[in-house]
């Protein structure tokens, strides 16, 4: 699956440009799915792009382009 990269608050904050703030509450109201590793929260970027509706194209590229940046 494309997007399946994980990433922090800050990262899908900026992607969808909105305050992390958003984010994190998002987060722990279970809007954003997530899993905890130790002391921190990770998204899936193109499962977190669908689930807030964010048209699954628009999120494969964009977690392509992410995946594509770091590699």
């Amino acid at each position: 699956m494309t997007g399946d990269k994980l990433i922090d608050a800050a990262e899908l904050a900026d992607l969808l440009g909105v305050p992390i703030g958003w984010v994190r509450s998002h987060t722990r109201s279970n809007a954003i799915p997530h899993v905890r590793l130790g002391r921190y929260d990770w998204r899936c970027t193109a499962i977190a792009m669908q689930r807030l509706g964010v048209n699954k194209y628009r999120a494969e590229r964009e977690a392509k382009r992410l995946y594509e940046v770091e590699s």
